[in-house]
């Protein structure tokens, strides 16, 4: 009987011993499922080229279009006849030579041109 508590006594000790070995190397839970897909896609999608001289003249453009279309007299009466210009030579910024019709103050249509210049982001300077 005495070696029969001493069994148990033993068994019950290797199990607490077990239960706190388990406790102790218990590994971190794993990352949530979204974490590790967007973890995985940053690794997959590559990051996309920096817009050439080209797309950031034509978007310049645009910008410069759209800013002088909304400073005349009449937006609605705008069509542009020809748009001349591109990068500074020094760099830094852009510069476009418009011709164009609108509707002046008495609503007769007239041919004006504007320079508009922009930074190389095509921000509108003036």
């Amino acid at each position: 009987m005495n070696n029969t508590i001493k069994a148990i006594v033993i068994a019950g000790s290797v199990s607490i011993t077990v239960l706190t070995a388990m406790a102790i190397l218990k590994p971190e839970p794993p990352p949530a499922p979204s974490q590790k897909l967007k973890t995985m896609a940053e690794h997959l999608t590559p990051e996309p080229p920096p817009p050439t001289l080209e797309q950031k003249t034509e978007k310049a453009a645009s910008n410069a279009r759209y800013v002088l279309k909304q400073s005349l007299n009449d937006p609605d009466s705008f069509e542009l006849i020809e748009i001349r210009g591109g990068p500074n030579k020094d760099g830094t910024g852009m510069t476009f030579l418009f011709k164009f019709r609108e509707n002046n103050v008495f609503g007769a249509k007239v041919i004006s041109r504007a320079i508009v210049r922009t930074d190389m982001d095509g921000n509108v300077i003036e």
